[in-house]
């Protein structure tokens, strides 16, 4: 069983009409000593799939569906107990006592045995302050403020500091403001890193960093992994950054699981046998300016065809498999035991 377990999480975002689903019924699970990176375009769900996992509220969403387990113990309510569903199909969510009752189930786990790295690393920090101060109070959160663990921790985190290319006495009279947003990401991977955390959570870890750093960045969180068993959920439109890190790989498009495989296969596959979105990304260095235009669907009725349909060369090209595509949603099926994929058009190659 994987340290974190996701099954059928489903956001839903609120326009000024109705709710509108950003991830659709997406399950995965994370195993220990693994790095499972979500990979798509920018908007595909990978970022909210973080935050709703870390119950930090998404713009008022319904969350209409989805469990997670972390160890084999809860770490997100039971969402129908929050959710209340009208004939028109449109959903009232009880969000405060939803966001309650995460809180309180994650609330052991934040900082301590669960680290973050998320998006916009300087606003991750106190702007009032001191980065040195705020680096010590994380580390000492993280050790209940014992002692000898807490020097300990705070060398670790100065070695990976210096490796990075920064030392603690560069954060003794600065804010985050007087940093980069590459010195902040460096800061909060090495803080995250210290100790023995037992999952890591990390939103486009290396984007504002340079290529050096980046790859150094890359070496010491494969080394981590290797070293402390920890798991990795890794969010990324970066091919060459999962490359470096990624064990298996779940590709993302429009909110929808559309292929699935270890990133073994990469190396010894034909392009031609994976799904033609990841295709799509494969021969695209940097995903972040590809668009995959497959609206969500309203929350009440149900999401039809494949999500990439409108974009499909394959579809495209084929009247009869377009209009198939459109209509008929593609189930996850297996290619072998390391390959699964959503795809009318490479149906009859799976076995």
């Amino acid at each position: 069983m994987g340290s974190l377990r996701v099954e059928k999480l489903s956001v839903a975002y609120r326009t000024s009409r109705h709710l509108v689903r950003a991830v659709s019924d997406v399950s995965f699970s994370v195993e220990r000593g693994k790095i499972l990176a979500l990979w798509g375009h920018s908007g595909c769900g990978k970022s909210t799939i973080m935050k709703a996992l870390l119950g930090l509220p998404l713009d008022d969403p319904g969350w209409v569906g989805g469990q997670a387990w972390f160890n084999g113990e809860p770490v997100s309510p039971i969402a129908d107990n929050y959710i209340a569903h009208k004939q028109d199909g449109s959903i009232r969510k009880d969000s405060l006592g939803f966001y309650r009752q995460q809180q309180k189930l994650l609330k052991p786990l934040l900082g301590v045995s669960w680290r973050t790295v998320l998006q916009e690393p300087i606003y991750s920090f106190e702007m009032s302050r001191l980065m040195d101060v705020q680096v010590r109070n994380s580390i000492r959160h993280m050790t209940n403020n014992g002692k000898g663990r807490f020097d300990a921790l705070l060398g670790e985190f100065s070695s990976y500091l210096e490796k990075l290319d920064l030392t603690l006495d560069y954060l003794e009279d600065r804010v985050n403001l007087q940093l980069s947003g590459g010195e902040c990401q460096r800061i909060g991977l090495a803080m995250n890193l210290v100790g023995n955390p037992g999952l890591m959570l990390v939103d486009e870890p290396t984007t504002a960093m340079d290529n050096q750093t980046r790859q150094v960045a890359n070496q010491i969180i494969r080394e981590k992994v290797k070293s402390s068993g920890m798991s990795v959920l890794l969010a990324s439109h970066n091919r060459d950054e999962l490359l470096a890190l990624a064990d298996s790989i779940v590709v993302l498009c429009s909110g929808e699981v559309v292929e699935r495989f270890d990133r073994k296969i990469m190396d010894g596959t034909d392009v031609n046998a994976f799904h033609p979105y990841t295709r799509k990304l494969w021969f695209s260095f940097d995903a972040g300016e590809i668009s995959a235009r497959g609206a969500g669907a309203e929350v009440g009725s149900p999401k039809k065809g494949c999500p990439f349909v409108r974009e499909c060369p394959i579809a495209g090209a084929d009247s009869v498999l377009r209009e198939k595509c459109a209509a008929q949603k593609p189930e996850l099926r297996a290619v072998s035991g390391d390959h699964e994929i959503a795809c009318w058009a490479l149906e009859g190659e799976q076995k």
